[in-house]
């Protein structure tokens, strides 16, 4: 008998509807309020009308994972959880499939307390015409070392939703630097005694660039569509949370809620963000932990914003004056600034923000930036759409 129809037959757990999933807060932070998890029988009919997608999960999952340290080995298909998301008229499908755990890992967790035991992969479905369209597919977590570190990676995707349409996905893979020596799991990589995340990729997938052709780019340990145009992100490192490492991640800046934050986790408390998506006409920044006044006010906020772009080109630097090298935010304010740069900035500008100067808060030394986008010198805005 088909494997996959054998899972129909082992879909038996009750499962409970949600006006949000809160399960998925932890793989995906900014998406779980919209979602619903299908029931039973709704998840069974999924899998039956896209055997091809999942027959095509463990293929790929075999073939770049088998011997190669990671958590998973081979999906566990009869525990398959689906969540459906339906804004902006789209609906998306997230598969939440679990994989069997390498020793490796199992030792990890039995002696690490900062190791989750969430394991899954995590794949991203658009309707298309009709039609479901498998985007990505990656593992949540694994663990891959090399150098003088081991890594511990999160990965997370993110949907892009502009005022009347969604613009696209980011895919996020960030990762805690950590010691093993003689097979005994050393302390984590701190700064300022907090744990370090590093934001090894950040590619931004824009929907009206999706490729046409259903072909995958094998990008180990998952995959996405190939030739699919991207937007890199680069940005500082930022505070890792142990329990839920996403909770001050880089996609809080980009998610248009102001009770979510970046917070950096580096040596002189700054932060810079890089987006390479073309020529920049202004910046729209919510600074601080802007949940409230009260974090607002605990957290260091960012009061000058330089213009890193002129420091890294190699236009003449005599054509930029020194009152438009600096950009000053006002504090305890909890809604958009904007920051107007000027038609010799624009030549030289590619999304590049860089923090020079803060404020420190009165009880934590993190700086907190709520939400950031720019407008672009075409009219549009890279994130979500906001009154210009």
């Amino acid at each position: 008998m088909n494997k996959l129809k054998i899972i129909f037959l082992l879909l038996r757990l009750p499962v409970a509807m949600f006006s949000k999933a809160p399960e998925m807060e932890f793989f995906a932070p900014t998406e779980y309020m919209y979602m619903t998890q299908l029931d039973n029988k709704e998840t069974e009919l999924f899998i039956k009308e896209n055997e091809n997608i999942f027959e095509m999960c463990q293929e790929i999952n075999l073939d770049h994972l088998q011997g190669l340290g990671s958590p998973e080995q081979t999906l566990c298909l009869d525990e398959t959880k689906i969540y459906k998301e339906t804004v902006n008229g789209d609906t998306f499908y997230w598969i939440l499939v679990p994989g069997n755990r390498m020793e490796f890992i199992k030792e990890m967790m039995r002696n690490v307390s900062w190791v989750s035991e969430k394991h899954y992969f995590l794949g991203l479905v658009r309707v298309e015409n009709g039609q479901n369209r498998l985007l990505m597919f990656y593992p949540t977590l694994n663990i891959y070392g090399y150098g003088y570190y081991d890594y511990y990676y999160v990965r997370t995707y993110q949907i892009i939703k502009g005022k009347d349409k969604n613009k696209g996905i980011i895919f996020y893979e960030n990762k805690l630097p950590f010691y093993r020596k003689d097979a005994k799991f050393d302390k984590y990589k701190t700064i300022k005694n907090q744990p370090v995340g590093e934001i090894e990729r950040a590619d931004y997938y824009l929907f009206e660039n999706e490729p046409q052709e259903q072909v995958y780019l094998d990008d180990r340990p998952g995959f996405v569509l190939e030739n699919w145009p991207r937007i890199m992100i680069q940005a500082s490192n930022f505070l890792w949370d142990l329990k839920n490492p996403l909770k001050y991640g880089l996609q809080n800046a980009f998610d248009g809620n102001p009770a979510t934050s970046y917070v950096e986790n580096t040596e002189d408390d700054l932060m810079s963000i890089k987006i390479f998506s073309g020529l920049v006409t202004k910046f729209y920044i919510i600074n601080g932990y802007a949940k409230d006044n009260t974090l607002y006010l605990s957290n260091n906020r960012i009061i000058e914003v330089a213009d890193e772009w002129s420091q890294d080109s190699d236009y003449p630097q005599e054509e930029l004056t020194d009152k438009n090298e600096r950009f000053q935010l006002k504090d305890k304010l909890l809604n958009y600034q904007i920051i107007n740069l000027t038609e010799a900035e624009v030549k030289f500008s590619n999304g590049y923000f860089y923090v020079s100067n803060i404020k420190k808060g009165t009880k934590y030394n993190d700086t907190c930036l709520s939400e950031l986008n720019l407008l672009l010198k075409n009219g549009s805005f890279v994130f979500g759409d906001l009154d210009d």
